[in-house]
């Protein structure tokens, strides 16, 4: 299995709760031995939303690289399911960023990257 090292850019209750609110998340990065991956984490509905709207706006849909569904966009199943990709390999089979430190990544809220989970 993968040893992987998850970050966000914030981790607060009230970010927690605006992004189960939104049903998506951009701000998670995996850092797996030298390789960063930029993950753009979303629910099955906020994705069918998204779509519907795009469709209807713009007449197409681009889905982003490196798109991962989740049951709820909390941390812990945020967590939980990159655990389990890092079980199946699945960092191996995408698109790496070619930043090879974490804090060179900016983010909105500025600052440093928090790191979250390290399995």
């Amino acid at each position: 299995m993968q040893k992987a090292e998850i970050f966000f850019s914030e981790d607060s209750e009230l970010i927690e709760g605006d992004v189960i609110l939104k049903g998506w998340r951009g701000d998670v990065f995996v850092r797996i031995s030298d390789r960063i991956y930029k993950l753009e984490v979303i629910t099955p509905g906020r994705l069918q939303d998204d779509f519907e709207y795009e469709m209807e706006n713009e007449g197409h849909y681009l889905v982003e690289p490196n798109i991962v569904l989740v049951r709820e966009t909390s941390k812990k199943e945020i967590i939980n399911t990159i655990n389990h990709l890092c079980e199946e390999c699945y960092f191996n089979k995408i698109k790496e960023l070619e930043a090879k430190n974490i804090n060179s990544i900016p983010y909105a809220g500025g600052g440093m990257w928090e790191l979250v989970q390290v399995q």
